[in-house]
């Protein structure tokens, strides 16, 4: 690292700050808020009036835009049925057709298709974006049963009252099939009540309004709360929670607010309700084209919130603005390059606490001494953290710092999976090749095993001449640890076959208890996995030797694993051996291939 240059001339940041902000924004402010204040009362029903009717129009369009997509969905597939286009008995036709129809419209969360018997063919969106397609009968679901029997008879789209199906309370539009004037079932599109509320947040994301929307009055259909709540009071028969269960106090006294006419337009329905000695506004408009029953879309905010007026405040602006100007321009032209630095040190601190040192640069010097200072302290602190990362794991302090527990690293016992491998024949290979030589082609051999293992984020423990140690299981807790270490396994046999190396290995996998955590001497501690289940894993390493076939990657599991993960793997018995350590034969099972 060069030396700093030192800067040719430094001043104090809270001497520059105290002169030059201090007293400019002290002057003009105190001129201006005199002049200012006796208008801040009349600006709060005014500014009410202009930003909440719109804003409340504009949660009403995007519920809109979120919902509308799925009668295009139904009436698209009803036509496609009707007319023969599609063959709803041929399941390898009609899912693909549903899992279209989800997938051009990302809003929806379901699309389903109901037989007459109640026999259901689902495709749902799951929360990562994934669709997954679920096959049931509903014919137990009275209530689901007769809403079928109703849009049966209506013949034309409909939407539906809240439903709770498969544990999703969810609206719908839904239309009835025919073809030939026989009836074929019923076709559906839907939003979930959860992923409605999600939408409906990015239109007041950023503010401190509330937005809703009621169903009936009574039920809450969207509200940022809704997605947390527990659903234990939900059921087929009440899919929507009520106004008072859901969090919001001011929601909560919707039906006893007081009316008052804060805008001057009829067309919206304005109540006050005072919660902690704090006057809240609550706006809403009827939306009557949903279903049977009104919808109602709202939004509600403290009144002090929304108190300031830039037009009313405009005239006592004007007799202390040539203060202010001056006041301003010093304050930006300083807080630009006061900001700068320390934006970036800000940004380049919270990837240090990420651990992405490779993707940070040194700060630059700055003329202020304290940023400077900053600047110097923060680099030397890079350049150590460097030298850290390149000898501690850095998956393993990030699963560490993630768990937030000042005992996550404590020794104690978990079940866990340990993987073995070794280069077969290495020695003998590196005996002809330069230093340099083995060390770059071992490099690239424990990049690629490194890659493997945390893509299923096992942790890899230790390096060991030729070999590798990983394991699964911590300090994260993974129910399908075994799993994990199979699917590494397998992609270091997938990546083997596709180097031209010449390399051939073993990979060995045992699970079972081991203790875990920190352990060596107060200056020098390794974050390990000790027990027989190690030293059982290493032993049926050695027995690949005897076991070896002419294959790039010779894949042996201990029984304990090959019962964990026969359900997902092919397995073939390689037979049952004696290992030093143990009173008892271990047998043994050859990995190949995934089913």
């Amino acid at each position: 690292m060069k030396p700093a240059r030192k800067p040719k001339r430094n001043v104090s940041i809270t001497v520059l700050l105290a002169t030059a902000v201090g007293g400019l924004v002290a002057l003009s402010v105190s001129v201006v808020l005199g002049l200012s204040l006796y208008t801040n009362y009349t600006n709060t029903t005014e500014l009410l009036e202009q930003s909440s009717s719109q804003l409340i129009q504009r949660i009403e369009q995007y519920v809109k835009s979120q919902i509308n997509p799925a009668r295009n969905v139904v009436e698209h597939i009803v036509e496609q049925a009707s007319t023969g286009a599609l063959d709803l008995s041929d399941k390898s036709e009609l899912v693909p057709t549903l899992r279209a129809s989800l997938a051009a419209a990302p809003e929806l969360t379901d699309v389903v298709y109901w037989r007459p018997d109640g026999y259901e063919m689902q495709v749902r969106r799951q929360v990562n974006g994934k669709l997954t397609v679920i096959t049931d009968s509903i014919e137990d679901n009275k209530v689901l049963m007769q809403s079928l029997s109703n849009i049966k008879n209506t013949k034309v789209p409909v939407w539906s009252g809240p439903l709770r199906f498969n544990g999703v309370s969810f609206v719908a539009v839904s239309a009835p099939i025919f073809r030939d004037k026989t009836y074929l079932g019923t076709a559906s599109a839907g939003i979930s009540v959860a992923n409605l509320s999600f939408a409906m947040q990015e239109v007041v994301q950023g503010t401190r309004f509330t937005a809703f929307v009621l169903y009936d009055d009574d039920f809450v259909l969207a509200h940022k709360n809704l997605p947390g709540l527990s659903k234990g009071k939900l059921s087929q028969n009440s899919p929507l929670q009520k106004l008072e269960d859901i969090g919001d106090p001011v929601l909560a006294l919707y039906a006893s607010g007081q009316k008052g006419r804060v805008l001057e337009s009829d067309n919206f329905d304005v109540r006050v309700v005072l919660v902690n000695g704090i006057r809240h506004v609550i706006i809403s408009q009827e939306v009557l084209f949903y279903g049977l029953k009104k919808w109602r879309v709202g939004i509600h905010v403290p009144q002090a919130a929304v108190s300031t007026q830039i037009r009313r405040i405009m005239a006592s602006l004007l007799a202390g603005i040539a203060l202010l100007v001056v006041s301003i321009l010093a304050a930006v032209l300083l807080a630009r390059k006061v900001a700068k630095p320390i934006k970036t040190l800000s940004e380049t601190a919270m990837r240090v606490g990420k651990l992405e040192l490779s993707e940070i640069s040194q700060l630059p010097q700055s003329r202020i001494t304290e940023i400077n200072n900053q600047s110097q302290a923060f680099n030397q602190m890079l350049e150590g953290l460097k030298w850290f990362e390149a000898y501690v794991p850095r998956k393993l302090v990030k699963s560490l710092m993630k768990q937030q527990d000042d005992n996550a690293a404590v020794s104690r016992q978990k079940d866990l999976t340990v993987m073995f491998t070794d280069l077969i024949g290495f020695t003998k290979m590196s005996e002809n090749l330069a230093p340099s030589e083995t060390a770059e082609m071992l490099n690239k051999h424990f990049a690629l095993l490194n890659t493997c293992i945390e893509k299923t984020d096992g942790t890899l423990d230790k390096y060991i001449g030729d070999a590798v140690m990983a394991f699964w299981g911590a300090p994260e807790d993974q129910d399908d640890h075994t799993l994990r270490a199979c699917e590494a396994a397998m992609c270091i046999a997938e990546c083997m076959e596709n180097e031209n190396t010449g390399l051939r290995m073993k990979v060995a996998l045992h699970c079972g208890p081991l203790i875990v955590g920190n352990i060596g001497a107060p200056g020098r501690m390794n974050y390990t996995v000790i027990g027989d289940t190690v030293n059982t894993s290493s032993r049926i390493e050695k027995l690949a030797g005897d076991l070896d076939d002419g294959s790039k990657v010779i894949i042996l599991l201990s029984e304990q694993v090959a019962e964990r993960v026969k359900e997902r793997f092919k397995l073939t018995p390689a037979g049952e051996f004696p290992v030093k350590g143990r009173k008892k034969t271990v047998k043994v099972f050859r990995l190949k291939e995934r089913l």
